[in-house]
C-alpha cells in the first residue's frame, strides 16, 4: 500500500510544478508539496516497514538493516526538505537534498529489485 501511494503521487506531481522560489504560494505549488510528502513518505515508511517485516523473519533477514539504514537516510532528508523551508541556510541546498533522497530511495528500490530477481533464479 505504501508503495503503491508513492506511484501514484509520483504519477499526478507533474500535473502540478512547484511555486518558483520566492514566488507567493499557489493552490498548484500546495498540491505539488501534498503529492511529494505523500510520494516520500511512502517510500520511508515502506523501507521501515519492510526492515521490520525483515527483522522478524527468516527469508533476508540481513537486509533488515539496509532497509533500516536507507529508511532513516530517506527520513533525514526528509527531515532536511522541511527545515530547507524555513531555514536559509539549507534552502540553497534544497535541490541537493531532495537529490540526496531519490538516491537513497532508488538504492532502496534497486537493493530490493535486486534480492526479488535473485530470489526467482
Amino acid at each position: 500500500m505504501l508503495l503503491a501511494i508513492f506511484a501514484a503521487a509520483r504519477a499526478a506531481i507533474s500535473w502540478f510544478p512547484m511555486d518558483a522560489p520566492g514566488a507567493p504560494p499557489t493552490a498548484t505549488g500546495h498540491a505539488h508539496r501534498l503529492l511529494a510528502t505523500a510520494a516520500f513518505g511512502g517510500a520511508t515508511a515502506a523501507a521501515f516497514k519492510l526492515a521490520t517485516l525483515l527483522g522478524a523473519g527468516a527469508r533476508w533477514h540481513d537486509l533488515s538493516p539496509v532497509s533500516y539504514a536507507l529508511g532513516a537516510l530517506m527520513a533525514a532528508c526528509l527531515g532536511g526538505l522541511v527545515l530547507g523551508r524555513s531555514q536559509p541556510a539549507l534552502r540553497a541546498r534544497f535541490g541537493l537534498i531532495e537529490r540526496g533522497f531519490y538516491v537513497s530511495a532508488i538504492t532502496w528500490f534497486a537493493v530490493f529489485s535486486v534480492a526479488c530477481v535473485a530470489q526467482l533464479s
